[in-house]
């Protein structure tokens, strides 16, 4: 019997394994396109490793309601955008190591942490003028900005020591995390033509997948005292623990009821299957 949690976070479940091979191969050739710049060497390092679970979304989603346009260079996109906000998190919470290695400003220097986010967004931004509609445009700009104003209200609530409520922290990692899911998924039907009640279902999945995915990384590190840690911050901390795991459940189970709406097909079913076996700590993929 296959472990899913492990053979995901490998690449090794059927149809997942292709999928994240031509989203390697895309970003590939992204980078190629700047070898040149000096750049070129230090966002490839900050690229390497992770699960490319926003990517993979993407281009299920895409498969799922249609064959119709090339999703990859989109989720080389996606892929992109996260990693940017990696690179942001990490210098702005001063941690010092990412995925086992040195982090990106420490690595390099603060100067050229701040350039290379920067950076990024250029390359995202000529990936979006890949595609003919403007709606791939807008909804990685939306998910950009609303990334940003995650990030500010975690910074104002927890990094200045106020204590905030539930509804305070679902808020906050609805913008600073599920934003990137939805997105993710939404592109995908866009580029695949989906009807508006697929991109609708389809919406829905990633955001709802994408606040059970945060909720999970938020308890692992709670759990493990990391220093840099949201929770520790919650109003009624002393038992916030089993209302966040029921929280991230009932998201599961509205994610996948919401793929209810495709047809049926591999691509839903692997949908389906990340959303119930996806950890995020696996790989420290954050």
């Amino acid at each position: 019997m296959i472990d899913k949690k492990s053979a995901f976070s490998n690449g090794s479940i059927p149809g997942v394994k292709e999928h994240k091979r031509c989203i390697e191969k895309a970003i590939s050739e992204e980078l190629e396109k700047f070898k040149e710049s000096p750049f070129h060497v230090p966002i490839s390092k900050a690229l390497k490793g992770g699960k490319r679970i926003r990517p993979i979304i993407l281009s299920l989603s895409h498969e799922s309601v249609g064959e119709e346009g090339n999703p990859y260079p989109a989720a080389a996109a996606v892929e992109f955008a996260h990693t940017e906000s990696l690179i942001h998190d990490d210098l702005i919470d001063e941690d010092r190591t990412r995925r086992d290695e040195e982090s990106f400003h420490i690595r390099y220097d603060k100067e050229t942490t701040i350039l290379s986010a920067d950076f990024i967004l250029s390359v995202i931004l000529k990936i979006a003028s890949y595609y003919s509609d403007p709606r791939i445009l807008r909804s990685l700009s939306r998910a950009a900005s609303t990334m940003c104003e995650g990030e500010l209200m975690e910074i104002r609530k927890y990094r200045r020591g106020s204590n905030f409520d539930l509804n305070e922290y679902l808020d906050t990692i609805t913008k600073k995390t599920a934003i990137l899911f939805e997105v993710s998924a939404k592109i995908g039907g866009l580029i695949g033509n989906a009807q508006k009640d697929e991109l609708k279902a389809l919406s829905k999945y990633g955001k709802q997948f994408g606040k059970s995915y945060q909720i999970k990384d938020d308890l692992y590190d709670f759990q493990k005292k990391t220093e840099n840690n949201i929770l520790k911050n919650l109003k009624n901390s002393s038992d916030f623990r089993d209302v966040l795991k029921e929280e991230s459940e009932k998201y599961i189970a509205k994610a996948k009821k919401n793929l209810k709406e495709l047809n049926p097909s591999n691509a839903r079913q692997l949908l389906i299957d990340i959303a119930d076996s996806t950890e995020p700590h696996i790989d420290n993929d954050q």
